[in-house]
């Protein structure tokens, strides 16, 4: 697709292409369904893209935008007192960001990263937080964005005995509709290598606890 009508800006480490063509940029809104999440009408929309490595999110620069990952994978992590990483979420599916900094109105306590070439559909917030705030659509949804970035937190700070509570405990609170469809995404959230994911997802089928639906695709049997 070609990408007319850009603009560049160069943040310290941030290089970005903002791209205002409504027709491509409306595109991603109805494949995505975006407009849902809102109940005010003719939001002004406009697509960003990210290189691979780029910083989204840095908590000590203002976030500035509302942004719908419409394309490419997203890693979501803080960082320690000792300096290591502490993960949230990893994920290649559909994701909003500036959730948190919405309801907050401070510098954010998150960073975002792009983990390949990453593409959002994004909204100026100074410009349309005013709109927002009223916007009962938008909040609910925001409020079920943020429960699933909670729960993400607290399965990642929770000890578990083994790698199959965890894993169980992902599927029953994080997978939508209790299905695992992505095991590279649920091997990044639950720190495992995909083969020793693979192999807990046998062991657990074999066992009846869970089921293969399809390919990749496994959910929780119910209890007896």
């Amino acid at each position: 697709m070609q990408l007319p009508k850009q603009s560049r800006a160069v943040t310290g480490k941030k290089y970005m292409k903002k791209i205002y063509d409504r027709p491509i940029v409306m595109e991603y809104v109805k494949k995505y369904g975006i407009s849902r999440f809102f109940d005010t009408r003719d939001l002004p929309f406009f697509l960003i893209r990210y290189e691979k490595g780029e910083t989204i999110i840095h908590p000590t620069e203002h976030t500035r935008y509302l942004q719908f990952v419409v394309e490419g994978t997203v890693a979501i992590y803080s960082i320690r007192r000792d300096g290591s990483q502490f993960p949230i979420a990893s994920s290649d599916d559909f994701m909003m960001l500036g959730d948190v900094e919405f309801v907050n109105q401070s510098l954010p306590a998150l960073f975002a990263e792009a983990k390949s070439d990453t593409a959002a559909v994004a909204l100026s917030l100074d410009e349309n937080k005013p709109v927002l705030d009223r916007d009962l659509a938008f909040l609910h949804y925001t409020l079920r964005s943020l429960v699933k970035k909670i729960e993400l937190s607290t399965m990642n700070e929770a000890e578990f005995i083994s790698l199959e509570d965890k894993l169980l405990h992902y599927i029953q609170y994080c997978c939508h509709d209790g299905l695992l469809v992505h095991i590279g995404k649920a091997s990044e959230n639950l720190h495992c290598s995909r083969r020793q994911l693979q192999r807990v997802l046998r062991k657990l089928t074999e066992q009846g606890i869970l089921e293969k639906t399809s390919k990749g695709v496994y959910r929780r049997l119910p209890t007896q």
